[in-house]
């Protein structure tokens, strides 16, 4: 029997930035295919809750580089506490419980997120480095979507090397961690990122892209929340056919096709969401132009775009107290930003551009005259100013 488990008292941290201050001996070091340096450590005898997505070891610690991005166990401790003020009910696994011990050396590829396109893609990186390290498996997994074994045939690996576990709790005797890259800092070895984009090109080679050089890449029929959906999606639409944009829900596609169609783009736009990781398959310095509702603002693509070094424009639905935000989480794109960012693109080559269909005001008309009809007010306002 295991003792209960105090969620709230669980601490993340590196396990192998620790272990390379006190014990170096215990780090393998890894070369990546441009000369420098990643690590991997083995912890042993560690925990791993398929339905929390946690790895916790001995010692009551949650490797950093388990849950990828170090923000989730407080978000999953908060959840729970909440949970706990308001209902009273405990949190899982706070009484005793029987894990069955796995005598395996693994990697646990399902972290908190991992059904989600762009948080898998965060796992691919690890499994870089370990195919480097020459460990051949077993990859832990207990469930994964049908993008995860793409992934895993264009990157050239054995699905042999995989291994479904149920959902209970299981202690394996060894768990391999790798130095913890993920997009919100790639800084540690941005080779490992360049290797798996060069790999997944070399993959998608033979793949052409119908779609063109511009993508608005909506939220499609994958996405689980729909509170975050676009709320103005026909008066975009009647802008956007004018700037050469195809409208592409990439996540419906199969996985090489979304890799040639982003290759192939110059410019995705859109409201916030998993595809814009597509950002890592586009050529260097290309542009991306992501819409946010004010209410939830956490951009994975930044970083990419910082390492690639595209120009990124991140427009925010307009929120202050006298006009506060009226659409929760929902995406409401304000026109006079998505103009200027539009306005700021090099001229179109799929397509010629159209009139622009909007008002001054950042509304979408009926009827153009009144675009042209607070522009000669503008202009009389000016001149008056001047005169005076």
């Amino acid at each position: 029997m295991h003792p209960p488990l105090d969620l709230q008292k669980l601490i993340s941290k590196s396990i192998i930035e620790e272990a390379l201050e006190s014990n170096p001996h215990s780090v393998r070091k890894v070369k990546t295919h441009k000369g420098n340096t990643a690590h991997v450590l083995a912890a042993e005898n560690v925990l791993y809750l398929p339905k929390l997505g946690l790895q916790i070891m001995n010692n009551g610690t949650v490797p950093e580089e388990g849950i990828v991005d170090p923000w989730n166990l407080g978000h999953l401790q908060r959840k729970f506490n909440r949970l706990y003020q308001s209902t009273g009910e405990a949190a899982p696994f706070s009484s005793y419980f029987s894990p069955r011990y796995v005598a395996e050396d693994v990697c646990i590829l399902s972290n908190m997120w991992s059904f989600n396109f762009c948080h898998f893609t965060e796992e691919l990186l690890k499994v870089i480095i370990l195919e480097r390290a020459k460990f051949s498996g077993p990859y832990v997994y207990t469930n994964l979507p049908k993008f995860a074994f793409e992934f895993w045939d264009a990157l050239g690996l054995d699905r042999r090397s995989l291994m479904q576990v149920s959902p209970d709790p299981a202690i394996f005797r060894s768990a391999l961690y790798t130095t913890n890259l993920n997009f919100g800092d790639l800084s540690k070895c941005p080779d490992i990122f360049f290797e798996l984009r060069d790999r997944m090109f070399s993959a998608a080679a033979g793949t052409p892209s119908p779609f063109g050089e511009r993508l608005w890449l909506d939220r499609g029929i994958n996405v689980e929340d729909r509170a975050r959906d676009l709320v103005n999606s026909e008066e975009v639409n009647s802008f956007l056919n004018g700037y050469g944009f195809t409208r592409l829900d990439i996540g419906s596609l199969p996985l090489l096709q979304q890799i040639a169609a982003a290759r192939d783009a110059n410019v995705i736009a859109g409201p916030h969401g998993a595809a814009f990781v597509h950002c890592m398959f586009m050529k260097p310095e290309s542009t991306v132009i992501e819409i946010f509702s004010p209410n939830y603002l956490a951009g994975y693509s930044f970083e990419i775009c910082r390492v690639l070094r595209h120009r990124h424009v991140t427009i925010v639905g307009e929120n202050t107290p006298p006009w506060p935000y009226q659409f929760g989480m929902g995406v409401h794109v304000p026109y006079n930003q998505l103009r200027l960012a539009l306005e700021g693109l090099s001229p179109c080559t799929s397509g010629n551009l159209a009139e622009d269909p909007c008002d001054a005001a950042g509304r979408f008309p009926r009827f153009r005259f009144r675009r042209y009809l607070l522009r000669l007010l503008h202009l009389a306002e000016a001149v008056a100013r001047r005169r005076s």
